[in-house]
């Protein structure tokens, strides 16, 4: 990792796509959010699109499965193409990031409760996205049945993170470094809160948006995970892991470091009482998300088979096209050859009728003796240059 950025809060590295793709920008507020995953980057893009009075139906994406109702805020293309970042001017977006007057914010959470609980709401609950990509990897959970199970679990999953082989951990934005999510972020950065803080950074934005005649609107609590952070209760192997893993965002901003086996037995005793009972809500959790995948699955089935239908309609529809223009050529050279056939059916009924004319005139009649010896003599000449031919 590179130094600490003064000026942008964040090392600086090279830009993740995720950020120009899903980071937002609104010109009329002055306002640039850079989102990071599970640092209630969803409660905070609702919040922002209720500043703006957008219509949460207009998030509804039918190609985007969501679990839930507020996930729909996620679907990027959904947001109006002038609040997007990617989508933005790089010359302007340099001029943003000078600019005095233009609160530039993200959020960042504490990296090893950030990590549980991506590791929960995404892979212990089967989100369905998730399930596709990692159900068959040896560190995917078990439906637990106790809360010895759920700490085995996730610390199977840790150990998978710190695989020396990189190409062999478990990758995905949710539980990505933040140093990296936010490196270079452009536009530069001027506030980076807490989500253990949040109060903090939503007092600074309601400031900044009373400025536009505004006020903050209520702010909704988006994925919340059922199951506590087992404070103090991780092996030392998987407190290690994590450090070294988000030693950047430790050193970066500055949370303390966990610590193993540091619970004392009354504080592991109410996480394990707490965590039994909830774990009957769990595994409706984990059911619902089970039928949401299969009806999910049911629905991409039907949306190929619609395509494969359609494309197949396109096809006859071509190949009946053409053969109608071919009908339509038939008809015409049909009609063509009516015509003629009626052409030289009138031609011959006009012959005949002419002959019948001349053969029942007098004249005919009268030459018909003249015509005999014309008869004769042509055959005579036949015949008299035939023996001249033989001689």
């Amino acid at each position: 990792m590179d130094e600490f950025d003064a000026r942008t809060g964040v090392t600086s590295e090279t830009t993740p796509r995720g950020v120009l793709r899903r980071g937002l920008i609104i010109e009329e507020l002055r306002l640039v959010y850079v989102p990071v995953s599970k640092a209630a980057c969803t409660s905070l893009r609702w919040l922002i699109a209720d500043l703006l009075g957008l219509a949460p139906e207009s998030f509804e994406d039918p190609a985007k499965f969501r679990t839930t109702q507020g996930q729909t805020i996620q679907n990027v293309n959904k947001w109006p193409p002038e609040y997007v970042i990617q989508r933005a001017d790089p010359g302007w977006l340099g001029e943003v990031a000078e600019a005095e007057d233009w609160l530039r914010f993200s959020v960042v959470r504490d990296p090893a409760r950030r990590l549980w609980s991506a590791w929960q709401s995404k892979v212990l609950l089967r989100q369905p996205g998730f399930v596709k990509v990692f159900e068959d990897e040896p560190w995917f959970p078990n439906v637990p049945s106790s809360p010895e199970e759920v700490l085995e679990g996730y610390e199977r999953f840790v150990s998978a993170l710190g695989r020396k082989d990189e190409d062999r951990r478990p990758s995905d934005p949710h539980w990505r470094l933040q140093t990296e999510i936010l490196g270079d972020a452009p536009p530069a950065l001027n506030h980076i809160g807490r989500v253990e803080t949040l109060g903090d950074t939503l007092k600074l934005l309601g400031e900044h948006v009373a400025q536009f005649g505004l006020e903050l609107p209520p702010t909704r609590r988006e994925n919340v995970t059922p199951l506590p952070y087992p404070e103090g209760l991780l092996g030392e192997e998987t407190v290690r892991t994590i450090r070294e893993y988000y030693a950047p965002d430790y050193r970066a901003f500055d949370y303390p470091e966990p610590e193993a086996n540091s619970s004392s037995e009354e504080a592991a005793r109410r996480w394990r009482e707490r965590t039994d009972i909830l774990l009957d809500s769990v595994g409706v959790m984990i059911s619902h998300n089970e039928r949401l995948a299969t009806l999910s699955d049911s629905l991409q089935n039907a949306r190929r088979q619609a395509a494969t239908a359609r494309k197949n309609n396109e096809r006859l529809g071509r190949e009946v096209a053409k053969k109608d223009k071919q009908i339509v050529r038939q008809k015409k050279e049909t009609v063509r050859f009516r015509d003629r056939s009626a052409y030289f059916e009138s031609r011959v009924k006009s012959l005949r009728e002419s002959l019948q004319e001349i053969e029942s005139s007098s004249t005919w009649r009268y030459s018909a003796p003249l015509r005999l010896l014309i008869r004769k003599a042509e055959r005579a000449k036949g015949r008299l240059r035939r023996y001249g031919t033989q001689d």
